[in-house]
């Protein structure tokens, strides 16, 4: 067999080219499919002219090791007649054709591996921050927990017809705007406390319909298709409306002159499931409308935090990241598609559970006088702990306070005599609130225990999910009704 007839037969893409000038002499069918050019279009043509290097210095300075090595690789970026950018590895020899010195170049395409590589780092840099949100939104839920402490015990020093207290309601206000912003950051780190509880999803779902039409307004006709068969799912149902709130207003926007809204249940088996992990069923919540769509370059970053296709000042950027945030917390996950011009739909998978698992017991609220009741509190932010102090001496608690593990042991090592309430952080440094409980519950073993936390990684870790806890930031009187309730149950 000829050079000619190997170099066309040959299943990698070949080049020649001149090694004088690059003027390119010949490619293989092979390197035409890939391409998109034929021979004939690139003969004459030089390797400048297809981006291949820069300048001739940069092409001298790469084919200059060819003088004591036989074969050289670089790295290239080529775009395809068709427009398709193709990362490229380019392995360059020397060889005459016709007595005149040439280069063989053959071209392996490592497009897909570049595409690894970016999720990769896309996956790096969500975890980074994921880690961060998480961080702020429990340091600004401690500062809003000892704002609104503070504000309360305001209100009850200034009396009911101060004229200062339209200012202390302001307060207050903006006070719960910004309980909502860090409640989104924590939703999206997956770190936002919760109450999972099973719930059958049809029935969740169409609890929520009224609001989900309000959301879309009347020119969208929302269709409901929910199966027939119950779809038991395990999910905090305020972050489910959370979600599908938040899907409605995307689809509202996907569809300003009015469309179809589809919301759809189903089932899938694991392989279904995306890479074939998870539970061996999945119930699917499905979510499509017939807007807008988005092109492959928008959905490729459609779930990331702060992007957002609106004009500056309008939307966060959160929404979709924060859905995601939320099938995750719940052990699922969440896929979308998109056609310019035809739509989106989006596929919520959540893991199909027992539907006699997990179901949460009726709290019931109980007025116990506070009078001599004692409350062991620990937490080691100082001003959380201090106004947390406070607001229950005022209402008539005897307060003990601890700082962290330790000093929690120095109270019991000195036998306070009786403990009616345990309330401790979740997260504290050198131990946490599950290592107090555990200490004083040796101790005073029918102590009831009430967490508070801004959030908590401790909610999703299984046998280790805590029963009772208390948002932060939380109202003094949402404090009060929270401990009377707990000590009411012991």
């Amino acid at each position: 067999m000829t050079f000619a007839e190997l170099f066309q037969a040959s299943p990698l893409p070949l080049v020649i080219t001149t090694e004088d000038s690059g003027e390119i002499l010949d490619m293989n069918a092979a390197a035409e499919s890939q391409s998109g050019w034929t021979a004939a279009q690139v003969r004459g043509k030089t390797a400048y002219d297809f981006g291949y290097y820069q300048s001739p210095n940069d092409r001298a300075a790469h084919i200059a090791p060819l003088a004591d090595q036989p074969v050289l690789t670089r790295e290239v970026r080529l775009e395809t007649a068709g427009g398709k950018a193709l990362r490229l590895l380019a392995h360059t020899s020397r060889i005459a054709v016709n007595e005149r010195p040439c280069l063989l170049t053959a071209l392996t395409n490592i497009t897909a591996l570049g595409r690894i590589e970016e999720g990769l780092l896309y996956a790096q840099r969500m975890e980074v921050v994921g880690k961060l949100s998480g961080r702020v939104g429990h340091e600004f839920n401690n500062l809003l927990t000892v704002m609104q402490g503070h504000l309360d015990a305001l209100v009850d020093e200034l009396g009911p017809t101060s004229p200062l207290l339209h200012r202390v309601e302001t307060l207050q206000r903006m006070i719960g705007e910004a309980t909502h912003v860090t409640a989104d950051l924590l939703t999206f780190a997956g770190r936002n406390p919760s109450y999972a509880a099973t719930v059958d999803l049809n029935v969740a779902l169409r609890a929520l319909a009224s609001s989900v039409e309000a959301t879309v307004g009347e020119t969208i006709v929302v269709t409901w298709d929910l199966s027939a068969t119950p779809a038991p799912v395990t999910i905090d149902q305020g972050h489910l409306a959370q979600l599908m709130l938040s899907l409605a207003s995307n689809a509202r926007e996907a569809m300003p002159g009015g469309g179809e809204l589809v919301i759809a249940t189903a089932f899938a088996a694991r392989s279904q499931g995306g890479d074939g992990a998870g539970p061996e069923r999945w119930v699917v919540l499905r979510v499509a409308d017939t807007g807008h769509g988005m092109t492959d370059d928008v959905l490729r970053h459609a779930f990331e935090p702060f992007f957002t296709t609106k004009g500056k000042g309008h939307g966060t950027g959160l929404g979709l990241s924060i859905c995601r945030g939320i099938a995750e917390s719940a052990s699922g996950h969440i896929t979308a598609t998109s056609t310019p011009g035809r739509g989106t739909a989006l596929q919520v998978y959540l893991p199909s559970a027992d539907p006699g698992a997990n179901v949460p017991a009726d709290h019931v609220q109980l007025s116990l006088g506070p009078q001599g009741r004692v409350v062991l509190l620990v937490e080691d932010e100082v001003d959380v702990r201090n106004i947390v102090a406070e607001l229950l001496r005022r209402a008539g608690y005897i307060v003990h306070s601890a700082d962290g593990v330790a000093s929690t042991q120095v109270i019991l090592d000195a036998a306070p005599g009786r403990i009616d309430l345990l309330l401790t952080d979740l997260v504290l440094p050198s131990g946490g609130g599950l290592e107090v409980a555990r200490r004083v519950l040796a101790a005073y073993p029918a102590v009831p225990v009430l967490y508070m936390s801004g959030y908590s990684e401790s909610v999703f870790t299984g046998s280790a999910q805590v029963e009772h806890l208390l948002r932060k930031p939380f109202a003094s009187r949402t404090l009060l009704d929270a401990v009377r309730s707990r000590i009411g149950h012991a």
